[in-house]
């Protein structure tokens, strides 16, 4: 169709131009991820057996360790136990008790359960004198032990003592002793007894026993009938 001056053509194959048209960017991918440079192959140099070395000596270098090791265990157990043997053991001590084979209780005159002493006698011989009693005694008195055997008619002096201490009287100065031996204690005027004989009171006084002795059978007396 034609008309005026003003019309224009119209191509039926041409479309018009859409009026809104949206661009969208172009996605691009996303970089990838440079991986690192290769590293180089490390040449390891071939160790080169040694030329004194047999296959069989490295196979038995095991053993012939743990031989040596033993050995030297061996060797040290054996000088520990020579050092053992040749060291002295020392002496057992024997503790003996020595119980005494003699004694006698000396008491007041008239007493006869409170003992004032006891005396004992070890087997050396030694005499030892016990106070079981407090004496008091004034400054101007003085306490002496006396013996007496029955051999002898008087008794014996063994000087002057302190009554409330020990007594020691070695086995020498007491000479041999007997059973029934006397042993008595008085009390002298300072210094001791002028005379060899006993001049004051008897404190204390008791006769020797010997442990183990069988004891003397008493006779009964035989009255006569008519």
């Amino acid at each position: 169709m034609h008309g005026n001056g003003n019309a224009t053509s119209t191509d039926p194959d041409e479309t018009p131009p859409p009026s809104d048209i949206i661009v969208e960017p172009i996605a691009t991918p996303p970089a990838k991820p440079q991986s690192p440079p290769p590293t180089p192959p490390v040449r390891r140099t071939p160790i080169e057996p040694d030329s004194n070395d047999e296959p069989g000596k490295r196979q038995k270098a095991g053993p012939a360790l743990w031989r040596s090791v033993a050995f030297i265990f061996a060797v040290t157990a054996l000088g520990l136990g020579a050092k053992i043997a040749l060291t002295p053991a020392e002496p057992p001590i024997n503790v003996i008790e020595m119980a005494p084979t003699q004694a006698a209780v000396l008491q007041a005159p008239g007493q006869s359960s409170t003992p004032g002493w006891v005396l004992t006698v070890d087997p050396e011989g030694n005499v030892l004198l016990s106070p079981q009693v407090e004496t008091e005694v004034l400054e101007t008195q003085s306490v002496q032990l006396w013996t007496q055997t029955a051999a002898s008619a008087t008794p014996r002096s063994l000087g002057l003592i302190d009554p409330n201490r020990p007594v020691a009287i070695p086995a020498p100065l007491i000479g041999e002793l007997e059973t029934g031996q006397i042993f008595e204690i008085t009390l002298e005027s300072k210094g001791g007894a002028v005379s060899e004989m006993p001049s004051g009171p008897v404190l204390f006084i008791g006769r020797l026993v010997r442990f183990g002795d069988a004891p003397v059978p008493v006779q009964p007396a035989v009255t006569e009938t008519s």
